[in-house]
């Protein structure tokens, strides 16, 4: 049975253990990362929410300017941004613990190559 330290207590638990039997923290033994998601304020495509998906799964909207801040378990995880007529590229993703992974969204208004762009942030 593989050990970590609890991410409360510090002591040896499995990675499998629902709880900390010291502290009663949820999951002890797993790490998270986080992953922060911008949406770029512009004129374009402003007046529509912008829908984020992880792993197929919308888990919210922004509006222009707005960020979404999602604490992850470590994994691979696959994001894209839509809106109601056309949707981003599907990004993977690899959250590591510790790690913050930064992604802005924009929406660029052209003939050909147009659409949800999107680029990591340092």
């Amino acid at each position: 049975m593989p050990l970590a330290p609890c991410k409360e207590c510090g002591r040896e638990v499995a990675l499998s253990a629902p709880t900390c039997p010291n502290y009663g923290v949820p999951f002890p033994g797993t790490t998270k990362g986080k992953l922060i998601i911008y949406r770029r304020a512009g004129f374009a495509g402003s007046f529509q929410q912008l829908r984020i998906f992880l792993n197929d799964k919308e888990i919210s909207s922004l509006k222009s300017g707005e960020s979404l801040n999602v604490e992850l378990l470590d994994g691979k995880y696959y994001l894209y941004a839509a809106f109601p007529n056309t949707a981003s590229k599907k990004i993977e993703v690899n959250i590591q613990a510790g790690n913050i992974i930064k992604i802005e969204f924009w929406f660029e208004q052209k003939v050909f190559d147009g659409g949800i762009k999107f680029q990591y942030i340092r």
